[in-house]
């Protein structure tokens, strides 16, 4: 095998990994967010009736318990478009080309969810007919850096507001 076949089955299996590790983080958060949200219900729930606590400042948790999981929603958008969509349109022909295969050989698996979000039909021949070029230049795809960095703000807030929370909470409930 020569040099250029290695560094373009090396790249390709760089792409699919990072797309696997997209994967892994947006289903980890979305766990997480599950968790955290029933665990501060939990929480609520214990306070209220195993406590006696009847403070007001108990329906922050409650507000927090539903904007912890309606975070999902910005896990999911924040991942719906994967990095390898936007390497479609690298100005790199190796990395363009790289990504192009292994968009061909999973188009089905990458493209489902963003055909059903798009209210396309996501079976297999709908999804055949879906040009590279196009989805490329789909504003989805173009700003996916712009949307995790969205993403990134977000969580720091959530991280912010839940120390917030425990801290005002602690000091109300001595």
């Amino acid at each position: 095998m020569d040099r250029h076949n290695a560094s373009a089955i090396n790249l390709r299996e760089a792409l699919l990994r990072d797309w696997d590790r997209e994967r892994w983080i947006a289903a980890t958060l979305d766990r997480c967010a599950i968790v955290v949200s029933l665990g501060s219900l939990a929480t609520l729930l214990a306070l209220l009736f195993a406590g006696g606590y009847d403070h007001a400042g108990l329906v922050a948790l409650s507000v927090y318990s539903v904007l912890t999981r309606l975070g999902s929603v910005v896990i999911h958008r924040v991942f719906l478009y994967p990095r390898l969509l936007a390497e479609l349109a690298s100005a790199d022909p190796r990395r363009r080309e790289a990504a192009r295969a292994v968009a061909d050989r999973h188009r089905e698996r990458l493209l489902h969810d963003i055909a059903i979000n798009r209210f396309l039909k996501p079976d297999a021949a709908a999804l055949a007919h879906l040009d590279w070029d196009e989805i490329a230049a789909w504003p989805q795809v173009r700003e996916i850096d712009r949307w995790r960095r969205i993403g990134w703000i977000c969580l720091g807030l959530w991280a912010l507001a839940t120390v917030v929370l425990y801290v005002v909470l602690a000091v109300i409930l001595q």
